[in-house]
């Protein structure tokens, strides 16, 4: 994984109470360094993300995701949803995207004996 610094973020970590605007060095998918904007000048780094009013986060969870499989994958696919979720930038500095898949509102989409089987009844 190569290094990432990320300039001039709001750096936001509700789990420890902070929300301050930050540098930030990863360093093969670890957090290297935090310091004021424009203490990290000297960092050196494969690729920088000027991430002038944007959030800079640990993690995050998508917890609503319907990923359309079976039977709705032109609209997405467990495929094209969970690469989309990867590609995130968050990704690529080693902090990672979460989805909380949500299955489809339908009913019997596999048949018994293949697998899963899902049933819903409408109220």
């Amino acid at each position: 994984m190569s290094d990432v610094l990320i300039l001039n973020g709001r750096l936001v970590d509700p789990a420890s109470g902070v929300d301050v605007e930050r540098d930030v060095l990863v360093r093969h998918g670890k957090v290297a360094a935090i310091e004021m904007p424009g203490g990290l000048k000297e960092a050196k780094a494969k690729e920088t993300i000027d991430a002038t009013g944007m959030i800079v986060a640990p993690g995050l969870v998508d917890v609503h995701v319907h990923l359309r499989e079976p039977g709705q994958t032109y609209k997405e696919s467990i495929a094209t949803g969970t690469a989309a979720a990867a590609a995130v930038p968050d990704a690529r500095a080693g902090a990672g995207v979460r989805v909380l898949l949500l299955p489809l509102k339908a009913a019997n989409w596999c048949p018994r004996g293949r697998g899963l089987s899902f049933r819903f009844r409408s109220r």
